[in-house]
């Protein structure tokens, strides 16, 4: 697996600053990096679906790691986005994590120039694949930011901050979380395995389930769920408040668990 540094100057690349801003309020808000992405790529000969990247913001004002996220395809050939004609390779990818600059202090040039002095990261070419110590070192340095961060992310706005649940959600919790949109709105989706079968929970009504848990955001919510109902057993109970409470639901892991043999 590579890690391949996307150069990002809004001010001058079509994708602009509030074309950033919007990606980024609609991944948090659905919970989904799928922005439906390409980048132009310099090393496109060494580029691979799955490599890790990273957006480099470049330019007027702050500079630094501005987004994370996962290549997901092969290099291609497309129209050069600068309009000069020159043959262009681009890839696909989604993010993973996305941080607002303005509102924000970013892994810096500085610091990374520091760490890794022999990397231009302050402009040069986009799509630029890392020796593989260059990349150790850069995703400790990731790690770590983000560590440092976690207080002041925990207190983000869903329009300043995507952070993948899949990044943030202990890995000894038996169940994920996602949100989804649906006819009214927005639904939160439980799931978890137990031999080859999903089992799942829907709940209806977000705003309803915001006012119902005290929060406000979504990963409050998710941070809620992860102190207070970290077993499948103790979500088969909330399925009961809700369904007491009147909060639309579907769950067949709350049916199976609650059916009475005597058909009471």
């Amino acid at each position: 697996m590579g890690v391949v540094i996307l150069k990002w100057n809004p001010g001058f690349s079509s994708y602009t600053m509030i074309r950033f801003l919007g990606d980024l309020e609609k991944c948090a808000l659905s919970n989904d990096g799928n922005a439906d992405m390409n980048w132009s790529i310099w090393d496109y000969d060494k580029v691979h679906d799955g490599d890790v990247c990273y957006l480099l913001k470049v330019g007027y004002g702050q500079t630094g790691i501005a987004a994370r996220g996962i290549i997901t395809s092969e290099p291609y050939m497309g129209e050069d986005w600068s309009w000069r004609d020159r043959p262009t390779r681009y890839c696909d990818f989604n993010f993973k994590v996305m941080i607002n600059p303005d509102a924000y202090p970013l892994l810096d040039s500085k610091a990374l120039t520091e760490a890794i002095p022999d990397f231009d990261w302050f402009g040069g070419h986009s799509g630029v694949v890392l020796s593989a110590d260059q990349a150790a070192t850069l995703e400790q340095l990731w790690e770590n930011y983000m560590l440092r961060q976690a207080e002041y992310f925990e207190k983000a706005s869903d329009h300043n901050l995507f952070i993948d649940s899949a990044l943030e959600w202990p890995k000894q919790m038996p169940y994920t979380m996602k949100l989804e949109e649906d006819y009214s709105g927005h639904r939160v989706h439980i799931r978890y395995t137990d031999g080859d079968t999903v089992h799942s929970l829907e709940i209806s009504n977000f705003e309803r389930i915001l006012g119902k848990f005290g929060v406000r955001s979504w990963r409050a919510l998710q941070k809620f769920f992860q102190q207070h109902y970290p077993t499948v057993s103790s979500l088969q109970a909330l399925c009961g408040d809700l369904f007491r409470n009147q909060i639309e639901f579907e769950a067949d892991f709350y049916k199976e668990a609650n059916t009475s043999s005597d058909n009471d």
